[in-house]
């Protein structure tokens, strides 16, 4: 028998829904708000969730980010009788099932109930084939289970933000946006980025990205930038170089980074489309310097206004004297006109290597980790 929570701050509407969905062969449980709901959910089993939007405590899109941490592929059904769009759309960014606008009858409820439970039995099924393919090493390189796989990752998608630290000024250089999704199959950004392009929507995937950024980016604190990575891909494209791209009005702020490792080496027009970039107002950053691949002369033609280096370069560098002696190399190739950022920095003995050897912009846990929009970074106790 399928188990089914209603959640309702209204007694008598629990008691409707309880009469038709028993009814009908659902074993029912009740809680009057999401609170109490979260609550049922620690220690009973329940096949979908059908919820008010508007009750007191805990609403139903509180109700719903609450589930989703826990399950992404519980069925949860909102009913409401507020018909704003931005309600809606917030159900639909955080996943919900099905969202109905009262009022409902009981032929419908029941319908739609059903419908959400194959749904959600589907996904979970799916979600258990592909971590069998991932704990075998493997990866679902194409076909419907990807794809769907990459439209939940869209649909959840949001962009986190770490701070850059000045360390000699004590200050916050700028954040790295960086790619975060509530799709569990696709969770790490390199994941999600590897299905992006085996189904060629890196290009999307990318402008989805910058449009996240520019709705940030006005409450970024004044004097700072914000990198955001960008695949070659894009710059061939053109998406980038419209005056009217929603990050355009923004340029002046932002660096675009291009790792090392890009596969630049067949683009005929990339130092020209650099140009075109330089001309909107963005900055361009190397990203992952040092790691070893063969586009360093290329991407370093452009002249960057930044450059990244990379963490296995940072990591450890306070006690190997080899890494020591790239980091100098590195600063050498730089020069006096580029910021050179220190990624992956955790520990004070490796910040204090680096701050030696010339380096002052730092990225890492030892001051902060990613974040919604704009975490602070610390720098007492240091």
């Amino acid at each position: 028998m399928d188990r089914v929570l209603i959640v309702d701050d209204e007694a008598a509407i629990r008691l409707t829904y309880r009469l038709a969905l028993s009814s009908a062969g659902y074993d029912v449980l009740e809680a009057p708000n999401g609170l109490v709901a979260v609550a049922i959910l620690e220690t009973e089993t329940v096949d979908a969730v059908v919820s008010d939007v508007t009750m007191p405590v805990m609403n139903g899109i509180e109700l719903l980010r609450a589930v989703r941490k826990r399950d992404p592929h519980l069925p949860l059904i909102l009913i409401t009788g507020d018909t704003a769009i931005e309600t809606a759309v917030a159900a639909i960014e955080v996943g919900v099932f099905r969202y109905i606008v009262k009022p409902v009858g009981a032929t419908k409820l029941i319908e739609e109930l059903g419908s959400a439970i194959r749904e959600g039995r589907s996904k979970r099924l799916q979600h258990q084939i592909y971590e069998l393919y991932a704990a075998e090493g493997g990866w679902v390189a194409d076909g419907p289970l990807l794809a769907h796989r990459f439209e939940q990752a869209m649909r959840t998608m949001w962009v986190a933000f770490q701070p850059i630290v000045s360390w000699r000024e004590r200050r916050i250089y700028g954040y790295e946006a960086l790619l975060r999704t509530n799709e569990s199959t696709l969770a790490q950004p390199m994941d999600f980025i590897r299905a992006a392009k085996t189904l060629k929507r890196m290009t999307e995937l990318g402008s989805a990205i910058r449009a996240h950024v520019a709705q940030e980016i006005a409450n970024a604190p004044k004097g700072t930038r914000v990198l955001i990575n960008v695949d070659p891909t894009e710059i061939e494209a053109g998406d980038l170089l419209s005056p009217s791209a929603p990050l355009a009005s923004s340029a002046e702020r932002v660096v675009l980074e291009i790792t090392e490792s890009a596969q630049v080496e067949h683009l005929k027009d990339f130092e020209d489309r650099i140009k075109q970039l330089r001309g909107l107002g963005y900055q361009i950053a190397v990203d992952d310097f040092g790691s070893g691949h063969s586009n360093m002369n290329r991407v370093l033609d452009v002249h960057p206004e930044v450059i990244k280096l990379d963490m296995k370069i940072v990591r450890g560098v306070d006690k190997d004297v080899r890494r020591q002696r790239v980091v100098r190399s590195m600063l050498d190739v730089a020069g006096p006109q580029t910021s050179v950022i220190c990624e992956g920095v955790e520990y004070a003995s490796e910040r204090d290597a680096l701050s030696r050897l010339g380096c002052d912009l730092f990225q890492g846990y030892l001051f902060a980790r990613p974040g919604a929009a704009f975490p602070a970074a610390a720098f007492e106790g240091m």
